[in-house]
């Protein structure tokens, strides 16, 4: 039997650290971007960007392929990231981290449902863990010092609805995937996203903001294209590709710790003992699928 390569795993660990900078980017440039805007710039970059680069062979597909990835970018890009933005001015972040955590358990059910995979308890039992760290990491233990409304649970829904919009993202490519490069699979959704994500931002934001950014802001712009749209949106889709849809979406677990460890270092927040011991969680939580599949055959 062959071994699961490290390959795919690196290439999901590359992505979910640059995500997880991304947040702290975009908390500062959402100071002077709307979130619409900022999307928009982000995803039309690193289209302009992928064509550029790997415009060889990008337009042989098949028009049914397209199709299917046009579907994909509108669950993955712009539906999920209209979904958050607009679930985030109902609920808090740390309300919104829990919510978006359940990606892995939608992404066991959707992967027996779905893909047809057996339900292995190993990765059941990983999911769970992880959405325990989540939870330490997010309420640093205080658990009752969430309080619901209205608001709150209208925010809730929405973003809910915006972790199946992603888990169905991860499913499809999953699928297209076996019929296309998957740096063209990642090229194609920028495509389609930017172009979906064109109209509110057009509509609810200010397309020529950029004229009032100063040298720093335009930095993290570039870094939000280059790094966080990019590299991780293509490192992803390759870890994705090459192995089941639970490691991904385990691995997406992570994304938090790493957030967490950018703002100690950005906002010299302290750490407490709940947040190290949420962080082990999370970290055995992704170890344990990975292990438990390492003789998955897995080719390069």
């Amino acid at each position: 039997m062959k071994k699961i390569s490290i390959i795919p795993v690196i290439a999901l660990l590359l992505a979910v650290i640059l995500w997880g900078y991304n947040f702290i980017v975009t908390k500062l440039l959402l100071v002077v971007l709307s979130p619409f805007v900022l999307a928009f710039y982000a995803i039309f970059g690193a289209a302009i960007i992928s064509v550029l680069i790997f415009w060889r062979g990008l337009f042989s597909y098949d028009k049914k392929i397209l199709v299917k990835i046009f579907f994909a970018s509108f669950f993955g890009i712009f539906l999920f990231n209209l979904l958050v933005n607009f679930g985030m001015k109902k609920t808090s972040s740390v309300d919104a981290a829990l919510i978006i955590a359940l990606v892995p358990l939608i992404s066991n059910i959707l992967d027996v449902i779905w893909l047809k995979n057996p339900l292995r308890a190993i990765n059941i039992f990983g999911t769970l863990l992880s959405i325990t760290g989540i939870v330490l990491l997010v309420t640093n233990g205080e658990f009752g010092s969430v309080r619901f409304s209205d608001d709150h649970l209208y925010g809730s829904l929405i973003l809910f609805v915006a972790v199946i919009s992603f888990v169905i993202y991860i499913s499809l490519g999953k699928s297209i995937m076996n019929s296309i490069n998957p740096i063209h699979y990642s090229t194609w959704c920028f495509i389609f996203g930017s172009g979906l994500l064109f109209i509110p931002a057009f509509i609810w934001g200010d397309l020529t903001a950029y004229k009032n950014l100063d040298h720093t802001s335009l930095l993290y712009v570039l870094f939000a294209i280059l790094f966080a749209n990019l590299v991780a949106d293509m490192a992803y889709n390759f870890g994705v590709k090459k192995t089941n849809i639970i490691i991904p979406s385990l691995f997406s677990n992570s994304i938090p710790i790493f957030t967490m460890l950018f703002s100690i270092f950005v906002y010299n927040e302290p750490i407490s003992n709940v947040k190290i011991i949420a962080a082990c969680f999370v970290i055995i939580g992704l170890a344990l699928p990975t292990i438990a599949n390492r003789n998955e055959s897995v080719k390069i």
